[in-house]
């Protein structure tokens, strides 16, 4: 059996003891973003896991079809302590998915603020535009429209990111 098959079986059933074993005894292999991103979308929050893949310097510009990274799907499940993981380990703030979409446009369309604030901190653009013409701070107003109320909070994040809302 190989490393890969390993992690991967390990992974399918969230198996958190298995993989840190299989972590420390075998190399990581060449597919370590793909099994990073298996685990980011394990169905009963693959954080813990994919924690123990970041620490392990799993591939963080791994992309999948749709030109994701596993900071988005970090960005989307809303763990900010391991976008922060990510980030400390070089994974690029402001890397676009395929339509041009920057993880900090969906924290900011998932109102995830503690989100935001990190990748804020870490220097994502406020201004960058996706090939639709939206920015970050469009994403959060229509987000903010469509679940009809307005997070006076996120909006600080926004702001004291270097936000200007005039």
């Amino acid at each position: 059996r190989s490393t890969v098959t390993d992690l991967r079986e390990a992974l399918t059933a969230g198996d958190y003891v298995a993989l840190r074993q299989i972590l420390a005894t075998e190399p990581l292999p060449a597919e370590s973003g793909a099994l990073l991103m298996q685990a980011l979308s394990h169905p009963q929050g693959g954080g813990r896991l994919a924690r123990e893949l970041v620490k392990a310097g799993a591939d963080l510009s791994h992309k999948d079809d749709e030109g994701r990274t596993p900071l988005m799907l970090a960005v989307f499940a809303g763990d900010a302590p391991l976008v922060e993981a990510m980030l400390a380990r070089g994974a690029a703030v402001d890397e676009p998915a395929s339509e041009g979409v920057t993880p900090l446009m969906f924290a900011c369309a998932l109102r995830h603020k503690e989100v935001a604030r990190v990748l804020l901190k870490q220097g994502a653009s406020l201004t960058r535009k996706a090939k639709e013409p939206i920015t970050p701070l469009l994403a959060a107003l229509y987000s903010s429209q469509e679940a009809g109320e307005f997070d006076a909070a996120f909006w600080d994040v926004l702001r004291s990111g270097g936000a200007d809302l005039k």
